[in-house]
């Protein structure tokens, strides 16, 4: 298939609905920012992108799946539109046709951001109002940003991937960041993580800590926001000399680490919202973790203003809250869960966040044998709307992974759980050697005794039992390009 490269003035241009994907900390947001920069700032607007204003609509702001929220009241909203109400002026026509209509006397160009932020069971609602939307609209146009590996293709509209930064790119950014280019470059061409260089936010990371930390860059991504997070914890306790009034200013970085990820875990799991918070929430949220660090629950307020002045953690949006990337909250919601019982998680829990577990993966002490014992559970990552991002995630995580046939079964259970023929979301564990050792290893232990059309048992042997039987879904034998992708010996 032929490729081509567009610039976001292209993005603008003409009709084309874009679905713009992109991993996590390639400039999906930043995109979007640009694209309204442009629209905004341009005093005279190119030919073939005359819209008279845009629309933003970000996915994490809204409680998808409540009553009250859905496409058109959302969008409606944002411009002060009501379309329900106009339903009872013209019955016939659909709501999201009068929004459509609304949105081509501008015309306006609608960008929606983190697509893949609404959780899967409410996500298809979203993207079919979104199709049905873009089909409405004669002379205005929908750009979509969402991650790779955790998207479905929007029908009618063109599928586009962010490039990774180039190298004089990179060099430009450093300079820019007071760095000397050939010395980081150089350090960065020997680094086992290179291409996380190619993505803006690794790129930032990578800077200040060559830059702050004597020139060490850790391998892996879970690596690398843990040092960030405790350098700008460090930074904003010793270098800016902030004296702040509560016992929480008393913590040790790695005590302010543990909290930060409990507060990030509460805001994920059990807040209103994906990832802004309030003060409120923040009160909330400290009452429950307070008793585990000793913290009096009269000093709620004080720490959550403290909380809230953490430079590079945790920044102002009006007056709302959010952790600076979603990539640094996933993290610290990762480092939280890696430290508790994988029992005391549901499986329906650990399927409505597969990117936390994935970076929890690669957070644990023995990745091989924790992904086993979380995924070997019945009812866990068995849906492929699930395992595609979670799978994706995984391989770019780079867990240290060792040959276990445990690894093995687990692996397995996702390649099986996958109906479709595309498993491009597998190749990043192919570049594993030990992920195909353990697959090849665990498929010689096994022997398919077909139960039913959509299951089957695997009866292990006694020399190393997992179980004594294992019900996976998919009937039948795994995918031949599963076999042909790891290279696996049958």
């Amino acid at each position: 298939m032929a490729t081509h490269t567009l610039s976001e003035h292209d993005l603008l241009r003409g009709s084309t609905r874009y679905q713009v994907v992109g991993d996590p900390g390639s400039g999906k947001t930043t995109t979007i920012k640009r694209l309204v920069t442009r629209v905004l700032a341009e005093s005279q607007p190119s030919k073939g992108d005359e819209w008279a204003y845009p629309v933003v609509l970000v996915c994490r702001d809204y409680e998808w799946g409540s009553k009250e929220v859905n496409l058109a009241q959302v969008l409606g909203a944002v411009i002060g539109f009501d379309p329900e109400a106009e339903v009872g002026q013209t019955p016939k026509v659909p709501v999201l046709a009068l929004l459509a209509q609304f949105f081509d006397a501008g015309p306006a160009v609608v960008l929606i951001d983190g697509l893949d932020e609404v959780r899967p069971e409410f996500r298809r609602q979203l993207e079919r109002d979104i199709v049905i939307l873009s089909d409405y609209m004669e002379a205005s146009k929908i750009v979509v940003t969402s991650r790779s590996g955790d998207f479905a293709g929007l029908d009618g509209f063109s599928i586009v991937e962010l490039l990774p930064l180039t190298r004089p790119q990179v060099a430009e950014i450093a300079i820019r960041w007071d760095v000397d280019p050939e010395r980081f470059l150089a350090r960065v061409d020997q680094h086992p993580a290179a291409d996380l260089a190619n993505r803006p936010l690794f790129l930032a990371h990578m800077l200040i800590l060559f830059r702050f930390s004597g020139g060490d860059i850790p391998d892996q991504p879970a690596a690398l926001y843990r040092r960030i997070v405790r350098l700008m914890l460090q930074d904003w306790d010793e270098q800016r000399g902030v004296i702040r009034g509560s016992k929480y200013a008393d913590f040790f970085v790695e005590e302010k680490l543990e909290f930060l990820a409990g507060i990030s875990y509460y805001i994920t799991v059990v807040g209103r919202h994906t990832i802004r918070f309030d003060s409120a929430d923040l009160i909330e949220f400290y009452k429950r973790l307070a008793p585990q660090f000793g913290l009096p629950v009269r000093e709620a307020a004080r720490v959550a203003q403290e909380l809230e002045t953490h430079t590079g953690l945790v920044v102002q949006i009006g007056d709302r809250y959010e952790f600076s990337h979603l990539s640094v909250q996933e993290y610290l919601c990762a480092y939280y869960l890696v430290r508790q019982q994988q029992q005391d998680h549901s499986p329906s829990f650990i399927n409505k966040h597969p990117q936390e577990f994935a970076v929890a993966s690669a957070l644990s002490s023995n990745p091989s044998l924790w992904l086993a014992h979380l995924l070997l559970r019945p009812g866990v990552m068995e849906r492929e709307e699930v395992v595609r991002p979670f799978a994706y995630r995984l391989g770019k995580e780079r867990p240290r992974f060792t040959e276990e046939i445990e690894l093995g079964f687990a692996a397995l259970k996702l390649l099986l759980c996958c109906a479709s023929e595309d498993l491009s979301v597998f190749e990043g564990l192919t570049l594993q050697a030990n992920v195909g050792r353990s697959l090849s290893l665990a498929m010689s232990y096994y022997s398919i005794a077909p139960t039913s059309r959509r299951h089957f048992h695997m009866t292990l042997g006694p020399e190393r039992p997992v179980a004594d039987h294992l019900e996976l879904p998919r009937g039948g034998s795994l995918p031949r390009a599963a076999i042909e992708m790891f290279g696996l010996r049958l």
